[in-house]
């Protein structure tokens, strides 16, 4: 038993011919690795987006703490 894909399943209709199969399977291939980078980008969006709130949390909190004390 080697590794299991999706297109590894009987889903692939028997008419098309051994060019149009190996289309559909780089097609799959690629558009399943565009859609990881486009999760892995939102992900990356994610992490700088709540980083520069948390940034801006702090700063505001210690200018109205210093604001006060001066």
């Amino acid at each position: 038993m080697g590794k299991k894909t999706v297109l590894d399943f009987n889903h692939i209709s028997n008419d098309l011919s051994e060019e149009a199969k190996i289309t559909l399977k780089e097609l799959y291939s690629h558009y399943h690795r565009k859609a990881f980078c486009y999760n892995a980008a939102y992900k990356h969006y994610l992490r700088v987006k709540t980083a520069l709130n948390i940034t801006a949390i702090v700063l505001t909190v210690s200018g109205t703490i210093i604001g006060g004390i001066t």
